[in-house]
């Protein structure tokens, strides 16, 4: 999985519901809204330094059930759509950028910061966790103060 797919992961929400989206997807839809910034990162059982996740300069917009993410080097970013099951548990996220597979995630939204956490080779994480040798990663957003 690139770094690009990995980014991307953290900005594509869209409800999982087939058809008319429930109460519970439509209000935590709602909390995606808005501009997020990448304030951590963990890959293989390693945390990403302050440094370097500065230097990647991740931004994720979330308007709807689409996303564009951009950084530092891709300053057209990348965009798609997501879905969301906030009533699983862990709570379920899907994203789609344009042209690229699906990416299978988990996440967790408190207040301002949304933590996610993908699987590789389509396969959903079960638990916030990396080991060494895995396609896991996490990401961490903080939302951007207006």
């Amino acid at each position: 999985m690139s770094l690009s797919t990995i980014l991307i992961l953290t900005a594509t929400l869209v409800p999982i519901a087939a058809d008319e989206p429930s109460k519970e997807v439509k209000e935590e839809l709602e909390r995606f809204q808005g501009t997020w910034i990448l304030v951590g990162r963990e890959l293989g059982g390693k945390k990403t330094n302050e440094e370097e996740v500065k230097g990647l300069d991740g931004k994720l917009i979330q308007k709807g059930n689409h996303f564009t993410y951009t950084s530092r080097g891709d300053e057209v970013g990348r965009r798609g759509t997501f879905k969301i099951d906030p009533t699983a548990n862990p709570k379920k996220l899907e994203w789609t950028a344009t042209g690229e597979e699906k990416v299978l995630a988990i996440y967790k939204l408190e207040g301002d910061r949304l933590t996610i956490c993908a699987g590789g080779a389509g396969k959903r994480p079960r638990e916030f966790t990396t080991k060494p040798g895995d396609l896991q990663v996490i990401v961490v957003y903080q939302r951007q103060k207006k």
